[in-house]
């Protein structure tokens, strides 16, 4: 993507004794009907950054203030 999504990021508590799975999606979408993409980075023991993108076009972002993320974090297992 040409531009890349705003970052925010979330903490676990309490801890996790491992970085988790940590999945995210959209609680609501105030914006077009474009493709939406997600994207979890930095994820360890205690913390991680989430960032969304509405792709406008072929290579750009676009960024809707009111949109609410929701995040499920899961152990991860063998």
């Amino acid at each position: 993507m040409g531009n890349s999504p705003r970052w925010n990021s979330g903490t676990f508590t309490p801890s996790f004794s491992q970085p988790p799975v940590v999945l995210g999606d959209l609680n609501n979408h105030s914006g077009g009907q474009e493709p939406l993409i997600d994207e979890v980075r930095n994820i360890t023991a205690s913390d991680f950054e989430i960032g969304f993108c509405e792709q406008d076009g072929t290579d750009d972002c676009d960024y809707h203030a009111g949109n609410t993320v929701r995040r499920l974090a899961l152990p991860e297992t063998n």
